[in-house]
């Protein structure tokens, strides 16, 4: 899932962290073993929401022009496993667009979860 959003993690660190978080070293990870992993991580962890919200516009808006279109929140929602049927889009797209120009800019989107 991550290479559909363009980050690529090289195999090898993927397998290494998967064995230091497995209690047995072994290949795979109970969901037990990911939440004692992950949680520590995410209480310590400095957060910026601003930023996160930034990256996360960065993600739907493919082409960096600084505006969602339709066609990048279809796409975006279909590789999170997320897919809308086009009334759906369009409800979404007329919820966050406040300025009508038929896009989302980076204002309307942290509007829109904030």
């Amino acid at each position: 899932m991550l290479t559909n959003f363009g980050i690529s993690v090289p195999e090898h660190h993927i397998l290494r962290i998967i064995e230091r978080a497995s209690s047995g070293g072994t290949s795979g990870l109970t969901e037990p073993e990911f939440f004692a992993w992950i949680l520590p991580l995410l209480e310590t962890e400095d957060t910026n929401p601003e930023q996160d919200l930034l990256a996360a516009f960065q993600v739907f808006d493919k082409d960096k022009n600084g505006f969602i279109t339709r066609d990048e929140l279809k796409t975006a929602m279909e590789l999170m496993g997320e897919p809308l049927e086009d009334s759906e889009l369009d409800q979404l797209i007329s919820l966050a667009d406040l300025d009508r120009d038929g896009q989302i800019d980076y204002s309307e989107f942290s509007r829109m979860l904030s």
